[in-house]
């Protein structure tokens, strides 16, 4: 008999409480409930924790101010922003931008399957210059927030928060399923897509496309920039997890271990660790630099055979989401829990929430509370409970602080040989 976890049951695990909660939307497409269409497949919270932005499903991105105080977005602010509509009703168009009551929305011609946010920081050295001229000087300035949104149709769309101004990248072919932004604030961005690419874009440059990466045999489902935007992670079919050189855009490393498609991935805020999820019905914890895997995470026991795991398992694992103090994780699947994993225990989860068909999740920046969108469009916010576990400790905090200068883990072998603090900085061993 197989069970979700491992040592204990559910009653026996902290509960996380949901604090908040934001319903399905309805929509010039049609109706409410969970038809296609109207999943919330993506989410995020912009980097100066002022707003959070979702997709509604049916070509709608709606930014809600987010109250920092009460770690709740302002249902005011929402509630106005609804309450205005009503009263006049919509007849916004594909290419209108709306914003009322600091409730921002933008609506596009086609299904959003990913969003990301990046932010730019003043006269950063353009990697790219094959225009002479360029149009859209303003993103070289500070103070830019930009919201990159991947469509169904292989559009991209890019918003300037600030100034209404949008522009759109064309390329791809299929779904465009994850969008990162380079953290150094270059405004580098790559794209994951169906059609088996990522590719790179300048979007200081005018959105120039500046270079297609091949190597997945299929769908590329994520992708993530390493902290110091040196190296991109990328996840797809049959299991593929790609460790990328940005300096010449070639294949570092691969590595090896998922049963089943990869479908999310994400760097530790330290770069010395890259999580993956897989529909394998496992979380795995890498060592980026070596390739070595450190920790698996199971939400089926006892494990699966790789045959199983890599077949139709009812056990999905749809998206992970790392805490900003590096200590615990989140993750989302199909049996329809939320998961919150302590990275020093891989034995059982922490803590646990129940949700109907979760699809996505994202930490608050402060790492307090987690957002997990869901099939039928609402997104739903727990707070993470202050323990113990939940807390990262003084040795863990000083184990980040040095990785975060020293991210390769052969510079840190190279310098310290052999013994336990060589095994503790290089997460060999996690407590």
């Amino acid at each position: 008999m197989t069970t979700n976890f491992q040592f204990v049951s559910p009653q026996e695990i902290a509960k996380a409480p949901e604090v908040c909660q934001l319903k399905p939307v309805s929509t010039r497409f049609g109706h409410h409930g969970a038809a296609p269409g109207k999943e919330a497949w993506s989410a995020a919270f912009t980097p100066d924790y002022q707003y959070f932005a979702w997709s509604c499903g049916k070509g709608i991105v709606r930014m809600v101010p987010w109250i920092r105080e009460t770690n709740m977005f302002d249902s005011a602010a929402l509630n106005n922003f609804i309450d205005s509509n009503n009263r006049a009703p919509s007849t916004i168009s594909d290419d209108r931008v709306v914003k009322e009551h600091r409730v921002i929305e933008y609506v596009c011609n086609s299904n959003i399957w990913s969003i990301a946010f990046g932010s730019s920081v003043p006269h950063k050295r353009l990697t790219y210059k094959q225009v002479g001229y360029r149009h859209y000087k303003h993103l070289d300035g500070d103070n830019i927030l930009l919201l990159a949104v991947g469509l169904q149709s292989g559009t991209i769309v890019i918003f300037n928060v600030f100034n209404r101004e949008k522009f759109t990248l064309i390329d791809h072919k299929q779904v465009v399923r994850s969008l990162t932004f380079a953290p150094d604030g270059s405004l580098m961005l790559v794209s994951a897509c169906r059609d088996g690419t990522l590719k790179v874009w300048d979007v200081k440059d005018d959105g120039n496309m500046v270079q297609t990466l091949k190597g997945h045999k299929g769908w590329v489902n994520g992708c993530a920039f390493s902290p110091d935007a040196r190296h991109m992670a990328s996840v797809g079919v049959r299991g593929t997890v790609f460790i990328w050189d940005m300096s010449r855009y070639k294949i570092a490393r691969k590595l090896v271990g998922h049963h089943h498609d990869g479908v999310s991935c994400q760097y530790s805020p330290d770069g010395a660790l890259l999580l993956t999820t897989s529909w394998d019905a496992r979380a795995i914890a890498w060592d980026p630099s070596t390739g070595a895997m450190l920790s698996e995470f199971h939400h089926v026991y006892p494990p699966m055979d790789p045959v199983f795991a890599g077949g139709a398992n009812n056990s999905f694992t749809r998206d992970l989401s790392i805490s900003p103090n590096g200590v615990h994780f989140a993750t989302v699947c199909d049996d329809g829990y939320l998961r919150i994993w302590s990275l020093l225990d891989r034995s059982d989860p922490i803590v646990v929430a129940m949700v109907e068909e979760p699809i996505t999740c994202c930490f608050s920046p402060n790492g307090m509370v987690v957002a997990v969108g869901t099939r039928s469009g609402q997104v739903s916010f727990f707070a993470i409970p202050v323990t113990q576990n939940t807390t990262p400790s003084l040795q863990h905090l000083s184990r980040m602080a040095i990785r975060k200068v020293v991210p390769d883990t052969n510079s840190v072998v190279k310098n310290l040989k052999t013994g336990m603090l060589s095994r503790y900085l290089t997460y060999q061993k996690m407590d």
